[in-house]
C-alpha cells in the first residue's frame, strides 16, 4: 500500500538503485555464492538421501531432517535440499524421552539448519525456488526445541525453511503447532514461513476444556528468539470445549511468555486464536487473545518492520452464563514486561466477542481490535493502525460491549505505561452485539487505568455504535485508578459518525492533558465530565488529509493543511515515514515535505541501449510520471519513441530506450503528475549512450 512503502523500505530501495547503476555503468558481474560445504556439514535431500550410517555427504545425503540432527555434533550445519519432509519414526527421539513427538526433535546442542538447496549444489540456497518443508501432515508437531540445560552454548539457527500443517493438542496446555520452545532456548530464524499449523486444546466431558497457545509458534521461557524475515500465515490456536469452561485460545501466529523475542520484517497474516465453547457454568471465560500474537507473563517483545493483518480473535461461545471474551484481534499483550513496536501496519483485524444464551447475564466484550494491552508497557512509534474491529458478541440477554477498535489498552494494577508516538489510528470500529444495551467505546483507541503519552498522532474517522462512548477516544477509571493521558501535536479529526457522541470522551475521575493539537470536523470534539485541560492550545481546522478513508487511507497532509508549522515546540525530531520535522514541526503523524525526483540517471546497458530511472520522494498523490527524452542534433530517436515527444510510464520509474546514438549527449525530463492533470515535480538530467564496457570475472568464494 502507498503509506507502508515509505516508513520501511525507502533506505533500502535508494541504496539498491545506487549500486544498481554503478555496477551496471562499469560493467561488473555478481554471482552470489555460499561457501561449499565442509567435511563437517551434513547434507538432506529427501528426493535422493537416504538414512544410513555413512550418509550425510554430497555423493550420499541423508534422507530425514531427524536422522541428521540426531547424528550431528553441537556446533554443525545441516544443510537441506528442497522438498518436503514429514515424520520419521524411526528416528524420533523425543517421544521416549519427554513424551511429545514432533518431525524435527532439538535439545542440549548448538546446531545450524540451512534450507534452499538443490541435491545438485549445495552452494547456493534459495528457499522462495527450493521450497524446503516441514511438513506435521495435521499430525505432528512440526519442530520442537527442549533444551533441558541451560548451557549459554546450546542453540539452534534456521535458514530458509516452511513450517507446514504442525499439530499440537492436549487434554491441558497445547503449545505451538508449528515449532515449540522451552526452557533455556536461544534460536535464530531467517527467511521462514509458519504456515496452517495449529495447536488444539482437547475437547473434554470433565470441567474445563484445553487451553492453546501458540498455533504458529510457542516460546516458553526462552531466553531469547529473533526473527527474521519470518511469515505466519493462517496458523490456529484453537481453545477446546468444556462442561463447564471453554479452553483459551492464545496467540494463533505467536504467542510468548516469560521470553525475550526479537523480530525484523515480520508478518502475521490470517491467524485465528478462538475460545472454546461450553455450557458456560463456571466463572471463567473462554477468552481469545492475540488473533496474531499473543505475549504474555514477563515477556520483552521487540518488532520492527512488522505487518499485522487480517486476524482474529474470537471468544467462545455458551448458551447459559456470560460468554468468552476477544482480546486483542491483531496483538495482545497481558502481563509483558516490555512491548516495543516500531514501524507497523496493524489492519483489518477483529476482537469479537462470544455469544451467551444465558437471559442473566449475555454476550461476552471485546478489546482492541488492531491491539489489546492488559497490565503491560507499550512503546508503539511509527504505525498504521487501520481498519480493525472490536466487536461484542449477541446475547438473548446483554449485550457484549465493544472496547479500542484500534487498541485498547488496561492497567489494572502494576506501573505499566504507554507511549505512543508518529502514529496514525484511523477507520476503526467498536460496535455492541445484539441484545440489553451495555455500551462501551473508543472506536480509535479505550483506555482505562493507564498513564499514557501520545505525541504526534493522527485519530481520524473511526466509530463507534450508538449508546456507546468516545469515536476517537474514550477514558476510564479501573478499579481506584484513573487514566491520565497527555496528548500533544495530535490531530482529533472528522468524527461524524453519532450526533451526540464526543470525540474524546472523558469520564469523571479521569485525565486529559491536551496540548497544540489540532480538532478537524468532529460533531463534538470533547465532554466536560472529566477534567481537561489545555483545550486553548488546541486549533479547530482542516487537516487536508490526501485521501482519506477507503480505499486509500492516507493521512499524510497537503501543503494548506492547518496542520502545518503548528507544533512550534515539539521535540520529536521525525514522523511516520522517518521524514525528518523541520524548525517548525506540524501537528499530527506526517510532516509535509514538498515532493520531489530525485536520482534521475540514464546508464549503458548494452551497445545503443539506456536505461533511465529515477526516484520519488514524497510522491503521496501521485498518478502518473511523463518524460520526454530530447535528443541532440544528429542523434538518433529511441526505437519505438519519437524525441520531444511525452511518455506516459505510470507509476514506473524506470524505462529502457534502444537504438540511441553512442557518445551523443541526450536529456531526459521527467514530470509528475497528479490525478487533476496539476504538476507535482520535475526532474532533468543528460546522460550519454556509450559502447566502451569493463567486464570483471565472476568472483566465487
Amino acid at each position: 500500500m502507498k503509506f507502508l512503502s515509505k516508513p520501511l523500505y525507502r533506505p533500502f530501495y535508494l541504496i539498491s538503485i545506487a549500486l544498481l547503476i554503478l555496477f551496471s555503468s562499469i560493467g561488473i558481474s555478481i554471482h552470489n555464492t555460499m561457501a561449499a560445504p565442509t567435511e563437517a556439514d551434513i547434507l538432506v535431500d529427501v528426493n535422493s538421501g537416504s538414512d544410513t550410517s555413512d550418509c550425510g555427504t554430497e555423493g550420499q545425503p541423508c534422507a530425514s531432517i531427524q536422522y541428521a540432527v540426531n547424528a550431528a555434533d553441537s556446533g554443525q550445519t545441516i544443510r537441506v535440499a528442497a522438498g518436503t519432509y514429514t515424520y520419521n519414526a524411526a528416528a524420533d527421539s523425543c517421544s521416549s524421552v519427554i513424551g511429545m513427538t514432533a518431525v524435527v526433535c532439538f535439545g542440549n546442542k548448538q546446531l545450524t539448519l540451512l534450507g534452499g538447496f538443490t541435491g545438485s549444489n549445495w552452494y547456493e540456497a534459495n528457499p522462495e525456488t527450493n521450497i524446503t518443508i516441514i511438513d506435521g501432515q495435521n499430525n505432528e508437531r512440526g519442530f520442537l526445541v527442549h533444551q533441558g540445560e541451560a548451557d549459554p552454548s546450546y542453540s539452534l539457527t534456521m535458514d530458509g525453511f516452511t513450517i507446514q500443517n504442525g499439530y499440537a493438542t492436549a487434554s491441558n496446555f497445547a503449545y505451538g503447532g508449528g515449532l515449540y520452545a522451552g526452557n533455556h532456548t536461544t534460536i535464530n530464524l531467517t527467511r521462514m514461513i509458519f504456515k496452517n499449523n495449529r495447536a488444539v486444546g482437547a475437547n473434554t466431558a470433565t470441567d474445563q476444556g484445553g487451553t492453546a497457545s501458540g498455533g504458529g509458534l510457542a516460546l516458553i521461557s526462552a531466553n531469547l528468539v529473533t526473527l527474521n524475515d519470518v511469515k505466519f500465515d493462517g496458523n490456529q490456536a484453537i481453545g477446546g470445549s468444556g462442561v463447564n469452561w471453554g479452553g483459551f485460545g492464545q496467540g494463533g501466529g505467536i504467542f510468548t511468555s516469560r521470553s525475550t523475542l526479537t523480530g525484523n520484517n515480520v508478518t502475521l497474516v490470517g491467524n485465528l486464536a478462538q475460545g472454546g465453547s461450553s455450557n458456560g457454568n463456571a466463572t471463567e471465560n473462554a477468552d481469545a487473545q492475540g488473533g496474531g500474537a499473543a505475549f504474555h507473563r514477563d515477556s520483552v517483545i521487540t518488532l520492527t518492520n512488522i505487518s499485522v493483518t487480517d486476524n482474529q480473535a474470537i471468544g467462545g461461545d455458551t448458551p447459559n452464563g456470560s460468554a468468552g471474551g476477544a482480546f486483542g484481534g491483531g496483538l495482545y499483550a497481558e502481563a509483558a514486561e516490555r512491548v516495543e513496536i516500531t514501524d507497523a501496519l496493524i489492519q483489518n483485524n477483529v476482537a469479537q466477542g462470544g455469544d451467551g444464551k444465558n437471559p442473566a447475564k449475555g454476550g461476552s466484550l471485546s478489546f482492541g481490535g488492531g491491539i489489546g494491552t492488559t497490565n503491560s508497557t507499550l512503546i508503539l512509534e511509527r504505525a498504521w493502525v487501520i481498519g480493525n474491529q472490536s466487536l461484542g458478541g449477541d446475547g438473548d440477554g446483554f449485550t457484549g460491549s465493544g472496547n479500542g477498535g484500534g487498541a485498547s489498552l488496561v492497567r489494572t494494577t502494576g506501573n505499566s505505561f504507554i507511549n505512543i508516538d508518529n502514529s496514525v489510528f484511523a477507520n476503526n470500529n467498536a460496535f455492541m452485539g445484539s441484545g440489553t444495551i451495555l455500551g462501551g467505546g473508543g472506536g480509535g483507541i479505550y483506555v482505562r487505568g493507564i498513564d499514557a503519552t501520545i505525541s504526534h498522532t493522527t485519530i481520524a474517522q473511526n466509530q463507534i455504535g450508538s449508546f456507546m462512548q468516545g469515536e476517537a477516544m474514550v477514558l476510564l477509571v479501573s478499579a481506584s485508578s484513573p487514566s491520565i493521558i497527555n496528548l500533544q501535536h495530535s490531530i482529533i479529526a472528522q468524527h461524524t459518525t453519532i450526533s451526540n457522541a464526543y470525540a474524546l470522551h472523558i469520564q469523571p475521575g479521569n485525565t486529559l492533558n491536551l496540548h497544540q493539537g489540532l480538532f478537524d470536523n468532529n460533531n463534538n470534539n470533547t465532554n466536560n465530565e472529566g477534567t481537561i485541560t489545555g483545550l486553548a492550545t488546541m486549533i479547530e481546522g482542516n487537516s487536508r488529509f490526501i485521501s482519506p478513508g477507503t480505499p486509500h487511507f492516507d493521512y499524510h497532509i497537503s501543503p494548506d493543511s492547518d496542520a502545518v508549522n503548528m507544533a512550534t515546540d515539539s521535540s520529536i525530531t521525525d514522523d511516520i515515514d522517518t521524514d525528518s520535522r523541520d524548525g517548525s514541526p506540524d501537528i499530527g503523524a506526517d510532516e509535509y515535505h514538498p515532493p520531489t525526483i530525485t536520482h534521475l540517471n540514464g546508464y549503458s546497458t548494452s551497445v545503443n541501449t539506456v536505461q533511465v530511472t529515477w526516484i520519488p520522494s514524497h510522491m503521496v498523490d501521485l498518478d502518473y510520471y511523463e518524460l520526454v527524452i530530447t535528443c541532440p542534433p544528429g542523434g538518433g530517436s529511441p526505437d519505438g519513441y519519437a524525441c520531444n515527444s511525452p511518455i506516459n510510464t505510470g507509476s514506473n520509474t524506470s524505462i529502457e530506450f534502444t537504438g540511441l546514438t553512442n557518445f551523443m549527449k541526450y536529456n531526459a525530463n521527467v514530470t509528475a503528475y497528479d490525478a487533476s492533470g496539476g504538476v507535482i515535480a520535475v526532474k532533468s538530467a543528460d546522460f550519454t549512450p556509450t559502447d566502451i564496457f569493463v567486464y570483471l570475472p565472476n568472483i566465487q568464494r
